[in-house]
């Protein structure tokens, strides 16, 4: 079965997986479909993204695992924004962003929300824009 967004947890301590796909359960604006890339899936962000996630009767995560591809090799700027606060603006390293990333207290929220700001490019021969490529997202309690 292929990874999804979405919010399913068993044990409010374990981890929410956020990964390539598509879900009922998150809310996803800005994101291309799934795509095969070096034999693991990825989604490209139009160069805005934004993904909701309910946290009704949930536990708030703490923090934020991912995994963007810098295909590219862009030295440009990503901005990461959980409920509007920064958690990362900065340049991608070459081989990509495999970081967890601390959350803002968002007690009392209704929905995580994630955006993903990048500089965006369309690629020859592609009707798409493109911004970054995602991995995967994991929320953490």
């Amino acid at each position: 079965m292929a990874p999804e967004f979405g919010w399913a947890v068993i044990d409010p301590t374990e981890a929410a997986a956020l990964e390539v796909g598509t879900s009922i359960f998150a809310r996803i604006e800005g994101m291309h479909a799934v795509e095969d890339f070096q034999g693991r899936p990825l989604r490209w962000t139009d160069g805005f993204a934004r993904i909701s996630v309910p946290l009704r009767g949930q536990s708030p995560p703490k923090s934020l695992s991912l995994k963007l591809w810098n295909i590219v090799q862009s030295t440009s700027a990503v901005s990461i924004r959980v409920n509007g606060s920064p958690i990362y603006n900065g340049p991608l390293p070459a081989d990509g962003l495999d970081a967890t990333l601390q959350l803002p207290p968002i007690h009392g929220a209704d929905e995580a929300m994630i955006d993903i700001d990048s500089p965006s490019f369309r690629p020859s021969g592609d009707t798409r824009t493109l911004g970054v490529a995602i991995e995967s997202l994991l929320l953490l309690g």
